[in-house]
């Protein structure tokens, strides 16, 4: 898991964020790590969706488009 911690752009499908929903990983804000990013599936294959928990600011995007915006913190 270390390899995936590191490179989160390379987490591309539903199969690989539900490995890190399930994991004891922290969603947070590529720009303030104090801000934390809720991140789920989304019912479309390959697809998340995210809620910023510090600003009315949500949406669903593409997994392998989420490491534009998050990072993975432990």
């Amino acid at each position: 898991m270390a390899d995936l911690f590191s490179s989160f752009e390379n987490v591309k499908t539903s199969d690989q964020l539900l490995n890190l929903l399930n994991g004891d990983w922290k969603f947070v804000w590529l720009e303030d790590e104090q801000r934390e990013i809720k991140v789920n599936l989304h019912g479309w294959k390959n697809y998340a969706c995210y809620e910023f928990t510090h600003a009315p600011r949500y949406g669903i995007c593409p997994i392998e488009n989420l490491w534009e915006f998050v990072k993975v913190t432990s």
